[in-house]
């Protein structure tokens, strides 16, 4: 193997550009990995703020409705929520995860298993679930929205 690599690189000077070559090679490498990996971190987390964030308006929209009496409004108001290009559709799931009413009325999703849901850390109560579906990643936000007197 030494003979193969004298004959392949004579020099000092041929070897030791090898050598740093492949050290700047593999150190470029780590460092895409690392960057792509959190870039999407970052955009995985932005996108949960941005669910969240709706989320929570659709709660306060939805507690407003709920102290007025006023459901015939309730379609309408979740409409408005889905306005943004972001947002594919507002889902009201029971609490065994059907899907009581729908913003767009989006086919296909009539179910949802609560224990794929995960907990977010910093907001007591809400869950998530990120999911590819349709060469696209989903986050769904579950809110709890309590019926108050």
């Amino acid at each position: 193997m030494k003979r193969f690599l004298d004959n392949l690189f004579p020099s000092l000077a041929k070897k030791i550009a090898v050598a740093v070559a492949t050290v700047f090679l593999l150190a470029g490498s780590t460092f895409v990995y690392f960057a792509q990996r959190t870039g999407y971190e970052m955009l995985e987390k932005q996108t949960q703020t941005k669910a969240r964030g709706v989320a929570a308006s659709v709660k306060g929209i939805l507690e407003q409705i709920m102290m007025t009496g006023r459901n015939d409004i309730l379609q309408g108001a979740i409409e408005s929520a889905t306005t943004s290009k972001d947002i594919v559709d507002v889902l009201i799931l029971k609490t065994d995860g059907t899907v009581a009413l729908k913003a767009k009325g989006t086919e296909g999703i009539e179910n949802f298993s609560l224990s794929s849901f995960q907990d977010i850390p910093a907001v007591e109560g809400e869950k998530f679930l990120s999911a590819q579906e349709h060469n696209s990643l989903y986050e769904y936000i579950l809110t709890p929205i309590v019926k108050k007197p």
